[in-house]
């Protein structure tokens, strides 16, 4: 994680569950979140992130990233396309079962079972940007107990329950990603 090529980036945070926790906690680029750090709470924590990021830094953008996102020299361009919209990224479409989550889940019982991805367009997680509207909306949702188990397919359907919908834009010429 920290191990990962910032300088392209201004200000950053890195973000990890810590379920001891009863509010966040920040030493230097990270901020502990109540929550656990696995695979099937990362909408809990993504949602989590964000809110601590609307109501603590000032923003006009803000890129969610997994940690093993590189930045290519492109990143800049990337990030002027995305200041057009509420919500850019690579799309992906739901509306399938999926699979995605098995072999990465703590609870071993969730890899028997496909999950329904919502019907929506969505930002693929790997990396995709928020407006300061977007990220409020998501800071102001309550975490659902039948929440997607796939963080990017749950904030597209949050999102566009709040009348906004994903832009493509080229975001592999800014970023790769394994």
């Amino acid at each position: 994680m920290l191990s990962q090529d910032t300088s392209k980036l201004g200000d950053y945070m890195y973000f990890l569950g810590d379920p001891k926790l009863s509010s966040p906690l920040v030493k230097d680029k990270v901020v502990y979140l109540p929550c656990p750090d696995n695979y099937e709470s990362l909408t809990q924590k993504s949602l989590l992130a964000i809110k601590w990021a609307v109501e603590n830094k000032n923003f006009d953008l803000l890129l969610k990233t997994d940690d093993d996102v590189v930045f290519l020299d492109c990143f800049g361009d990337i990030v002027n396309q995305a200041s057009r919209y509420d919500y850019s990224g690579l799309l992906g479409r739901g509306g399938y079962n999926s699979t995605w989550h098995h072999g990465k889940c703590e609870d071993k019982n969730l890899h028997n079972y496909a999950f329904k991805v919502p019907e929506v367009y969505y930002c693929i997680g790997g990396a995709y940007f928020l407006s300061r509207k977007s990220a409020s909306i998501l800071a102001g949702c309550e975490i659902r107990p039948d929440r997607c188990i796939f963080e990017d397919a749950e904030v597209g359907d949050l999102l566009m329950k709040s009348g906004i919908t994903p832009n493509k834009i080229n975001i592999q010429a800014g970023f790769s990603w394994p």
